[in-house]
């Protein structure tokens, strides 16, 4: 899916980014890679959450406190502060 909210776009920006470094980090142990995928995914899906309906911040406050704290990390204050804050 194509991006076009600046929020979404920075988040999918920052989900690729944790991703790369995740597969980098922990090349050869495949429960860490299985793990850095799915957070790419969990943060891709907030990501969809803010394109699609960016006005509706209750499931996207949800999903983003869903999130392990480490992962949480990567997002944005701005972003974090919008939904959350």
């Amino acid at each position: 899916m194509k991006f076009e909210h600046p929020n979404a776009l920075k988040l999918k920006e920052v989900a690729d980014k944790y991703l790369a470094w995740n597969n980098k980090s922990f090349s050869g142990d495949a429960k860490m890679i299985k793990g850095g995928e799915k957070d790419h995914e969990d943060l891709i899906s907030i990501a969809l959450m803010i394109e699609q309906d960016e006005f509706n911040t209750l499931p996207i406050r949800r999903a983003i406190r869903n999130l392990d704290t480490f992962i949480r990390d990567y997002i944005p204050d701005n972003i974090y502060s919008i939904y959350c804050g």
